[in-house]
């Protein structure tokens, strides 16, 4: 349990999910869409992917991330975080 504390509990896990929760996406497309840097993308989706949350699939030389089905059950899990911090952790 630690460990997925410690990955998903640094800056930017919960947004580069949420992207890739929508669809598979390109690198560029992830930083733009949350603008963050490529440096640190690179780092947080290194770190999703060593623990099992996020795949990427190189073909034709295009390379396209996306979450694995451990991934998917990821996000439904934060979805119900997110509602609770609405319920209880909003003024």
């Amino acid at each position: 349990m630690e460990k997925i504390y410690n990955v998903l509990g640094k800056k930017w896990m919960g947004p580069i999910v949420d992207v890739l929760r929508q669809r598979p996406a390109h690198f560029t497309e992830i930083a733009t869409t949350i603008s963050i840097s490529k440096r640190m993308l690179s780092a947080r989706l290194k770190e999703l992917s060593e623990i099992g949350v996020v795949e990427r699939d190189e073909s034709e030389g295009e390379i396209l991330y996306s979450l694995t089905e451990a991934g998917k059950e990821l996000g439904a899990s934060l979805d119900v975080l997110r509602d609770w911090a609405i319920e209880h952790m909003m003024d």
